[in-house]
């Protein structure tokens, strides 16, 4: 049984912890490994997750699956007409069972509801499996982008849309 559970506020800091393991066994698929040591180093979770929801207003989900935490959503309700689906992580023993596609529903059902017409997310060039996601769930490429940030990586992206 799958379940989608609201990120309170007094809940961030062992959010950030779980948010950065799920992101330290993710990011060697596609990231090398100086630019996932440079992140861990300058992006302290707790203070980027913080300043999303203080700034921007950022709501992060957990996903569970039989009361366990399998991953997590972040969406940004700022972008007028479009949702930003800025996170969707699975950890790695769950991928490929149809949590994602849930949970995708889910984020459809939040932009319905707020009125959003469009769902849309960036993805590296590089993350092969969540690319074959996207496309599985009917996103659509509309641009590509590389984008600084710093200590001279760059984050190599696709620009993908679903229309609701």
């Amino acid at each position: 049984m799958y379940d989608i559970n609201f990120v309170e506020v007094s809940d961030i800091e062992q959010f950030a912890d779980y948010a950065s393991q799920i992101w330290n066994e993710f990011w060697p698929t596609f990231l090398a490994e100086a630019q996932i040591d440079y992140r861990n180093n300058n992006f302290e979770p707790k203070r980027t997750i913080d300043n999303q929801i203080a700034n921007k207003d950022y709501i992060y989900y957990y996903i569970t699956c039989d009361s366990q935490r399998v991953g997590y959503i972040g969406i940004d309700p700022t972008e007028g007409e479009s949702l930003h689906l800025a996170n969707l992580y699975i950890i790695k023993e769950c991928r490929h069972k149809g949590i994602g596609a849930k949970a995708f529903e889910f984020v459809k059902i939040f932009a319905r509801e707020h009125k959003y017409q469009k769902v849309y997310l960036t993805v590296s060039r590089n993350n092969k499996e969540a690319l074959k996601a996207y496309n599985l769930w009917g996103f659509k490429i509309i641009d590509a982008v590389v984008t600084g940030v710093g200590g001279g990586f760059t984050m190599d992206d696709f620009i993908m849309e679903f229309y609701l």
